[in-house]
């Protein structure tokens, strides 16, 4: 998380309990290019990104230890969108409706 907002970057934290609909609607809806996955929840997002979305996401595997050796091979980039802030996207569970977004921003 913390890379991620020293990238100037977005976060956007998803929950592997929501149904699979739901983490779509979230992933369609907020425009992620890279979705972020350990290896324990891979199916599941191997699951989200199985159906039709019109924007689809990068999956990334990582581990919860990275260690230093795989920041250097590249494998995962974050990019600054430009505006110098980094930031949080969460959604609502959206028990009567669909997820509602809040933005938190990180200056």
């Amino acid at each position: 998380m913390l890379s991620i907002f020293g990238a100037h970057s977005i976060a956007l934290p998803l929950s592997p309990a929501f149904p699979t609909s739901e983490l779509q609607y979230i992933l369609q809806h907020s425009g992620a290019p890279l979705l972020l996955s350990s290896t324990k929840f891979e199916a599941k997002a191997r699951e989200v990104l199985g159906k039709e979305l019109e924007t689809r996401p990068r999956l990334v595997g990582v581990e919860k230890s990275m260690g230093w050796k795989n920041m250097e091979d590249g494998k995962i980039t974050l990019e600054a969108n430009g505006e110098e802030k980094g930031g949080m996207i969460l959604y609502t569970s959206g028990t009567t409706n669909r997820p509602v977004r809040f933005v938190i921003l990180v200056f």
